[in-house]
């Protein structure tokens, strides 16, 4: 059964490994996602508390090394920048780990529009999201999932949801700090069952989202 949550233990007797160490879980063939829960560090945070002042942005570009995260952040000034580009590499090097041989796409935006309300899968080939500030990723489990919907025609978004989830508790949400990994279509074997997600719905609450993503495009 796919897992999208991540365990409190990964073994007994051992010593619980990283972070970054977990993201490994995903490559089990039997994973189509996975979450490590994580609380931001409160420096990082109250260097993030600023930049919902600032003009929404999109940022992307190609990422070939550590030293790209502070690219990256550039549009947030220098501040923000720098304390984010510490996180930001620490992930680039996790998810280079993961995919050696696989371009990867880095973005960071900052948004406050209701982007991709509709349950979707992305054509890619794996793909992590942080979201640094405001309401995270929703996805639902392949269990909750009825695929036929996803391609049917729709002029309500949220019927259309509801029956893509038919059951709305199956639904689970990713917190401010939390790592999402989710495979895509593209996903070598995973065709036909790429992870079911959307991005929150923010608008109506006036709300800010500062998300990060790196994406392996095979």
């Amino acid at each position: 059964m796919t897992s999208l949550v991540s365990s409190p233990t990964e073994g007994r007797g051992l010593p619980a490994p990283s972070g970054p160490a977990k993201l490994r879980r995903i490559l089990k063939p039997e994973e189509n996602g996975y979450l490590l829960r994580r609380s931001l560090p409160r420096s990082l945070a109250v260097a993030l508390s600023r930049v919902v002042e600032l003009e929404p942005f999109e940022l992307k570009l190609p990422v070939a090394a550590i030293s790209d995260a502070s690219r990256l952040c550039a549009p947030l000034g220098a501040a923000a920048q720098a304390a984010l580009g510490v996180d930001v590499a620490r992930w680039i090097s996790a998810f280079s780990e993961l995919i050696p041989d696989a371009p990867i796409v880095g973005s960071l935006c900052l948004t406050r529009s209701d982007d991709c309300r509709k349950y979707h899968v992305d054509w890619v080939g794996l793909r992590l999201i942080v979201t640094y500030v405001g309401p995270g990723t929703e996805w639902a489990p392949d269990h909750a999932v009825h695929r036929p919907a996803l391609a049917a025609p729709w002029r309500s978004l949220s019927a259309i949801n509801r029956a893509i989830v038919p059951g709305p508790t199956q639904v689970r949400r990713a917190r401010a700090g939390d790592v999402l990994l989710l495979k895509g279509e593209s996903y070598p074997g995973n065709a036909g069952r790429g992870a079911v997600h959307r991005s929150p719905p923010i608008a109506h609450r006036s709300d800010v989202r500062l998300v990060f993503k790196l994406t392996a495009t095979r």
